[in-house]
């Protein structure tokens, strides 16, 4: 592999993301075999935002080939995926 693949942003998100939600995974099975109430909500929060962005940069890379029907549907989403972040958040 050659030296770019180690500077590519999206996919050191898409590898902490996948690290984050293995923290999760085991922190939860721990909680559930030692009676433990460690939260993992906040890790789960930022991992989901890590993959949101990855998702977010790939369809748009893909997106901005269509036409602007799919361009705007694509920015619809997008906020609306955002508010769905933070709306419940508060």
């Amino acid at each position: 592999m050659s030296n770019n693949s180690k500077n590519n942003p999206l996919g050191l998100l898409a590898f902490l993301a996948l690290v984050l939600e293995a923290v999760c995974m085991t922190i939860m099975l721990v909680n559930r075999f030692a009676g433990l109430d460690i939260p993992t909500s906040i890790l789960l929060t930022i991992a989901n935002v890590f993959l949101l962005i990855v998702i977010f940069c790939v369809a748009w890379s893909y997106a901005r080939t269509l036409h602007t029907f799919w361009k705007i549907l694509f920015f619809v989403m997008l906020i609306l995926t955002i508010a769905g972040l933070v709306v419940p958040l508060f």
